[in-house]
């Protein structure tokens, strides 16, 4: 995963799922740089 340009690995359960949670909430151009 790609946040502030350092790479996060996903290392809990349920970080993915907030993840993509969150960035769903993003408006439609943001997502695309995320």
């Amino acid at each position: 995963m790609m946040f502030g340009g350092e790479t996060f690995e996903i290392d809990y359960p349920g970080l993915a799922e907030i993840f993509r949670a969150w960035r769903a909430a993003l408006p439609e151009e943001k997502c695309d740089d995320w």
